[in-house]
């Protein structure tokens, strides 16, 4: 059976997104819609 594993990442117990594994390997990240309205990028490679 294939799982798609998936963690909630948090900051100060606010979600910031879900970082989760296909079946496949891959890793995605994908934020939470009201971090990106009102929180800040984490990653170095992305801006508003």
């Amino acid at each position: 059976m294939s799982t798609l594993k998936k963690l909630g990442v948090q900051m100060g117990g606010r979600a910031i997104g879900t970082l989760a594994e296909t079946p496949g390997g891959e890793i995605y990240f994908d934020y939470d819609a009201q971090w990106l309205a009102d929180g800040f990028s984490l990653s170095p490679y992305f801006s508003r």
